[in-house]
């Protein structure tokens, strides 16, 4: 598809792991194993949340039932699907602070990063942006701004270092990312950025494809869809 389909959902803070307690079909023996081993409700909640989202489209996508979609992980943690052919869908997740997103591909080389728009981490700037990056951040005319900026480049670094299926074992030093806002292509890579409006604070979502062909990159877009948490799990609250 050269059309990227990104879906996402917050997950509110009345949701507990009792609620989702009947979507534990979604999750395969050692998907089970991994969210008994989370200590912490809000990280269960995530984990089980991506899986039910990813399984939930890919079902539809491939006309499955869900519980017959299994994943695989390279060597960094990367997740593709199980198939005895070649695989013609990709994917990528992410999840931090009660919200999820995934995105959809026809091509492999595809990574997304979202954070929430809150007090910047600056005090690591050094250790994971170029100097070129960090005096572009220390530039911006005031605090928001600055913030902004410190979670694009933050977001496409990591999409970036996922697309690759690295995760931080490809070091965020050794590339820099474009830090023009929206869509915008190197020669590496195409670029999406979207700032999602949310009632307690904003977030930023990246998404990238690697390597996409001169001819191709003009026709690649890429959009962002809301879930909401009563959508994904049959929720109603009465």
């Amino acid at each position: 598809m050269s059309q990227l389909e990104t879906y996402w959902v917050t997950v509110p803070d009345w949701i507990t792991p009792d609620l989702l307690a009947g979507s534990h079909s979604f999750l395969d023996p050692e998907e089970q194993q991994t969210y008994d081993r989370y200590r912490v409700d809000f990280k269960k909640i995530e984990f089980l949340t991506g899986r039910v989202l990813l399984k939930k489209l890919l079902s539809c996508k491939l006309k499955l039932p869900p519980e017959e979609i299994r994943f695989v992980r390279n060597d960094y943690g990367k997740l593709f699907l199980k198939t005895d052919h070649a695989p013609q869908l990709f994917f990528n997740l992410t999840h931090t602070d009660r919200l999820v997103a995934c995105v959809f591909s026809s091509r492999d080389g595809v990574g997304i990063d979202m954070e929430r728009i809150r007090r910047a981490p600056f005090e690591v700037m050094n250790q994971v942006f170029l100097q070129s990056e960090m005096d572009w951040v220390q530039s911006q005319p005031n605090p928001e701004m600055k913030e902004r900026a410190f979670f694009l480049l933050w977001t496409r670094k990591e999409a970036v270092m996922k697309a690759v299926g690295l995760g931080f074992s490809l070091p965020p030093k050794t590339f820099t990312v474009p830090r023009i806002w929206g869509e915008v292509t190197d020669h590496r890579y195409k670029y999406f950025t979207s700032r999602l409006f949310l009632p307690e604070s904003d977030a930023l979502c990246s998404v990238v494809l690697a390597h996409p062909k001169p001819a191709e990159s003009h026709g690649v877009s890429c959009s962002f869809q809301r879930l909401t948490v009563e959508q994904l799990y049959g929720l109603g609250r009465g």
